[in-house]
């Protein structure tokens, strides 16, 4: 289907595909935030430089990406200004180099699964970016989105957005690494995405061993003192996932090796398993031993004829991995050591196993449960799962904001049953080819078949976390599946069964997001803003906004009401703020600030839907600000990486006949 759709849309694919290309270049030089950055010069030019060179040497910059692409998150901490995460800048750019060159894959049941997935998510993105925003509001959201891509929150009104190119990933690196593969061969991208891993967890080590905290503290979890090791990755779960899809790879590579590169495969082993542990991830320790136990079961079950000297070495190679492993647990000394054997108490003891799922899953989980019984056919819309959980969780839940631990539950939530299993459509054939060399035995017979137990480990782990939200390993999990050796395909129903198959989910795809989109227009308006930090509520009197801010806002009654705001610049006494103040698309009042103090602004409201409070009562709007001015402490203090430029009084929004406070 793929090919004649491919035909049908010929004449417009290669100028559609240039422009996408382009657009996402382009995101990546804006996302970089250039005024703020203390870096800009620097930024810029590394990324224009990458960007030719993967223009140039698409292959060599697959390479690179699947090397560096884990290790990079952490380096954005050592930058001055608005937040950039290297790592994604890293992948917009291969994406808009792909789509600018363009050279064919060939087409693969995977491949067509992760273009359904990608479609899907995309449409319910828009969806719900419609749904939060007038159709007039949109543009600017989505500029306002290209400047903070990188750290929109999760408040944002086009976040949705985001979560779709996040998502999208996935299809760029199983796409660049089936490229990439078929002229520089699997071994060697195998052997990248083992190094790079590996290197992630010389970092874990050196984290662990010297106390080295680069993450902001709000990455370093509150109940473990601060001590788990997240490493590169901004997750103690994701690590643990990432160190588990390598592990089983590099014994591959290692079993090959002669001399001294097997001596190098043993310390990136003993890394890989050092990072693993050190996460503290009891559901990434459990998924490797899963994975390790279904890829013994089937080469022990498939050589049982032999004369078992093979399968001894796979049960002692795989007993001396545990080993060590325990014995690393049990003599890793201080504070670390500790936390870790208290952890792993916890695993072979099933009263506590249980009271450590119920205190840090089953809430999520239940809230999680609650989305999908409230919004089965649309979801709360793609990322937006954090900011509604709240809503859904139970009330003596201790935590308000927060992803659901569990992404196959997070899709079905936050893209409804249909869209969720769209999502959701790529594991069925990652399943079927895994499964087939696991069950054959052949998980140990080449690297490229011993990524089927370390994709299986990745999975399991997405049953009590979300690694897959992190573009980083949304990327190379699916450059890996790529990798698989498919062997001979399985022959394919013919006939009506055939073409259900074929065209099934293009059709519900379609269907339901023909409906999804007839439906949301300003369904959520006035829930959610961007550039604005604490309209929602606090105990402050004021609140910050950014210079292109969009603040959802409680409309009391009357035409007209009355808006406080002033301006926090140094120098307002030379050089004056004017500030354009709309609400609702009415009209725009616009006002000079020419000191710090509150000025009163009256504004009428505009023709834009009003929306509804959670509980239905009271009417709900959106107030815009824009400021010609603005700055970023971050870039001259350090700490603070927002781009501010006004406070607003709490409540934004106040009847004109009221009192000044």
């Amino acid at each position: 289907m793929g090919e004649r759709l491919g035909r049908f849309f010929a004449p417009g694919a290669r100028p559609a595909r240039w422009a996408l290309g382009a657009a996402l270049a382009a995101l990546a030089f804006v996302a970089i935030g250039a005024p703020w950055q203390r870096t800009a010069g620097p930024l810029l030019f590394a990324s224009g430089l990458f960007l030719l060179a993967a223009l140039a040497r698409p292959n060599l910059a697959t390479l690179f990406a699947a090397v560096v692409v884990a290790l990079l998150p952490i380096t954005g901490n050592l930058l001055a200004g608005p937040w950039v995460a290297p790592a994604e800048l890293l992948l917009l750019l291969v994406a808009g180099a792909a789509l600018l060159r363009h050279e064919e894959t060939l087409p693969s049941p995977m491949k067509g699964a992760l273009a359904i997935s990608a479609a899907a998510m995309a449409t319910g993105a828009a969806a719900a970016t419609l749904s939060a925003l007038a159709l007039a509001e949109t543009p600017a959201a989505v500029e306002e989105l290209a400047r903070s891509f990188f750290s929109p929150g999760v408040d944002h009104a086009a976040v949705p957005l985001r979560a779709a190119l996040v998502h999208a990933a996935g299809l760029l690196g199983f796409v660049l690494f089936r490229r990439a593969s078929a002229q520089r061969g699997s071994r060697t991208l195998v052997t990248c995405i083992v190094g790079g891993l590996a290197l992630v967890g010389a970092y874990a080590v050196l984290e662990a061993s010297t106390g080295l905290k680069l993450w902001g503290p709000a990455h370093y979890e509150a109940h473990s003192f601060g001590l788990r090791v997240p490493a590169t990755l901004p997750d103690y779960n994701a690590t643990g996932a990432a160190m588990a899809l390598g592990l089983f790879p590099a014994f591959a590579l290692a079993r090959k090796a002669h001399g001294a590169a097997r001596l190098v495969l043993g310390a990136g082993i003993t890394l890989l398993l050092a990072g693993l542990i050190l996460s503290g991830s009891r559901g990434a320790w459990l998924a490797t031993l899963a994975a390790a136990g279904a890829a013994l079961a089937g080469a022990l079950w498939s050589r049982r004829r032999d004369d078992g000297s093979e399968a001894r070495r796979l049960v002692l190679g795989a007993g001396l991995a545990f080993v060590v492993s325990v014995a690393a647990i049990a003599a890793w000394p201080g504070d670390v050591g500790q936390l870790l054997r208290r952890r792993a108490s916890t695993l072979v003891d099933p009263g506590a196993s249980l009271d450590a799922v119920q205190a840090g899953r089953v809430g999520f989980w239940r809230a999680g449960a609650r989305m999908i019984a409230s919004h089965p056919f649309a979801g709360v819309g793609p990322g937006r799962a954090p900011a509604r959980f709240e809503e859904f969780r139970d009330p003596s839940f201790p935590v308000r904001v927060e992803n659901l631990h569990n992404y196959f539950l997070q899709a079905l939530a936050e893209n409804g049953l249909p869209g969720g299993l769209l999502v959701l459509l790529p594991f069925v054939p990652l399943v079927l080819v895994a499964g087939r060399l696991l069950a054959a035995g052949a998980a140990f017979s080449s690297p490229e078949a011993a990524l089927a137990p370390g994709l299986l480990a990745f999975s399991l782990t997405g049953f009590v976390s979300h690694p897959w939200l992190l573009p980083e390993l949304q990327f190379l999990f699916w450059g890996a599946a790529a990798l698989l050796p498919a062997g001979r395909p399985l022959p394919g129903p013919a006939g009506f069964a055939g073409a259900a198959r074929r065209y099934l989910p293009w059709t519900v795809l379609l269907l339901w997001g023909s409906l999804l989109l007839l439906l949301a227009p300003g369904a959520q308006r006035g829930r959610f803003g961007y550039a604005e930090w604490g309209a929602r509520g606090g105990e402050e009197r004021y609140f910050w906004v950014g210079p292109r801010a969009l603040v959802p806002v409680a409309v009391p009654g009357g035409e007209a009401v009355r808006v406080r705001i002033r301006g926090m610049l140094a120098d307002l006494g030379r050089h004056p703020v004017l500030v354009s103040v709309q609400l609702d698309g009415g009209p725009a009042l616009k006002v000079s600030l020419a000191d710090r103090s509150w000025h009163d602004v009256v504004v009428k409201r505009g023709p834009f839907r009003p929306g509804k409070n959670v509980d239905g009562s009271g009417a709900r709007g959106l107030l815009g600000l824009d400021a010609s001015r603005s700055f970023c402490p971050g870039r001259e203090k350090g700490g603070d990486r927002r781009v501010l430029a006004l406070q607003l009084a709490r409540p934004p929004l106040a009847p004109v006949e009221r009192a000044a406070p």
